[in-house]
């Protein structure tokens, strides 16, 4: 769902610069968290980092959402985006881990390249979505 959105473009509101500013408050926490993530596995485990980490991409869903109906909802969409680069931190370390030791030698490159595919099919359905909406537009227009 995040590529989704993503790929909808501005993390799906209309200020460009408060879309920004969200991937850059969420990729720098992403950052500083994936520096301790293995440390926090190691403490916490992988199922409380696995249910933290896809809340937070809830809760960034919820808050892209109302901003994108209501420009007040901006700081909220500021503050999800900081929790969901600690998050993301903390469910990408689990997953990584799930996929490197669930399976056996001969399947990791199977397993790999199943998590990518599932993936990337969330920035695939976000263009597409982006396409129609903005073909739809194009036709509304033509006949107008």
């Amino acid at each position: 769902m995040f590529n989704a959105l993503q790929g909808l473009g501005k993390a799906g509101g209309d200020d460009e610069t408060i879309g920004a500013a969200m991937n850059a408050i969420l990729y720098a926490c992403f950052t500083l968290t994936g520096l301790f993530s293995g440390s926090l596995f190691n403490l916490l485990g992988n199922k409380i980092l696995m249910a933290f980490g896809g809340s937070t991409y809830a809760m960034y869903a919820i808050a892209v959402y109302l901003w994108g109906h209501d420009d007040s909802f901006a700081p909220l969409g500021l503050t999800t985006a900081g929790l969901l680069g600690v998050g993301a931190g903390c469910l990408w370390t689990a997953q990584g881990v799930m996929t490197l030791t669930y399976s056996t030698k001969e399947k990791k490159g199977l397993f790999t390249a199943i998590f990518w595919a599932i993936f990337n099919l969330g920035g695939v359905f976000g263009g597409l979505l982006t396409f129609a909406i903005g073909k739809e537009f194009l036709v509304f227009r033509v006949c107008k």
